[in-house]
């Protein structure tokens, strides 16, 4: 989709959002919540550009990241060859996810589910999880999109 590639408006609509300190608190969380550990191996799922891949890398943390932007996925390998931190980064869609590993932890932050076939995503994760294996899914809520907009003018209503 265009929109995620170098000519796309995804990095820039979202560029007051993706701010250190943002990234920072939501590492934490996603520390805390999954309870990482350094025996975990970890996806980041729909990673971008590795917004939280980096970070949760440079902690020492097993972690790879997959995602369907090849800009996108570029962006997050020359960020991590130049912090020198060992990440696989896969260029695959969510929705054909095929790699040939589990993972204790899978993450997909940020709301890109909304954009994707829900139950067949999480099938092809699913799949690729350890039994015990826990999953993060973000998804968007109402106040979160009303941020969003871009014109005042526009409400939303929930019924």
């Amino acid at each position: 989709m265009q929109y995620y590639e170098s000519k796309g408006l995804y990095l820039q609509e979202h560029k007051s959002y993706f701010t250190n300190a943002q990234t920072h608190r939501e590492v934490i969380y996603l520390k805390k919540i999954l309870k990482l550990s350094q025996k975990d191996k970890i996806l980041d799922a729909a990673c971008g550009h590795g917004r939280h891949a980096l970070p949760v890398a440079k902690l020492g943390f097993n972690i790879e990241g997959v995602d369907s932007s090849k800009y996108l996925i570029n962006l997050a390998r020359i960020e991590a060859l130049r912090k020198k931190l060992k990440i696989v980064f896969h260029l695959q869609s969510l929705e054909k996810l095929s790699l040939r590993k589990k993972y204790s932890k899978i993450f997909l932050m940020f709301a890109d589910f909304g954009v994707m076939n829900g139950p067949l995503v999480i099938r092809k994760l699913a799949q690729h999880m350890d039994r015990e294996g826990l999953l993060l899914l973000d998804v968007d809520s109402i106040y979160r999109l009303q941020r969003y907009f871009k014109k005042p003018s526009i409400t939303l209503r929930i019924k």
